[in-house]
């Protein structure tokens, strides 16, 4: 009879816990969200950036417009490898949310940094 009662002390203890980690949990969520959707317009707006680039080697030198096509795909290859990485942040665990929510920010940091450094190089 004792076994029983410790074991419906149990439960109603994780009820109670469930239900006090719920707010909390949906409160994450949100926050989650609202931070995954930050991170994608980050992307939309270097992706526009990137697509000016590539409209200005159109008025480059062969010389010069084929190696700004080279640094354009770089860049667009990172940003692919940051829009995968985002995918899996959607997705990632409690545990790994914050260090690869970093880690995706540094990306986009260095893209952008990349973009700029290309952009300087050809408005010459």
């Amino acid at each position: 009879m004792q076994i029983i009662g410790t074991i419906l002390l149990v439960i109603a203890l994780s009820g109670a816990v469930f239900a006090a980690e719920t707010p909390a949990a949906a409160q994450s969520k949100e926050s989650r969200e609202a931070i995954v959707k930050e991170i994608d317009q980050n992307l939309k707006t270097l992706q526009e950036k990137i697509q000016e680039l590539s409209d200005h080697a159109s008025k480059k030198s062969q010389q010069a417009q084929h190696q700004l096509e080279i640094k354009i795909d770089d860049l667009k290859a990172e940003q692919k490898k940051i829009h995968h990485k985002l995918y899996e942040l959607d997705q990632a665990s409690d545990k790994a949310w914050g260090h690869m929510q970093e880690g995706i920010r540094s990306a986009i940091k260095k893209l952008d940094q990349s973009y700029e450094d290309a952009k300087a190089e050809y408005s010459k």
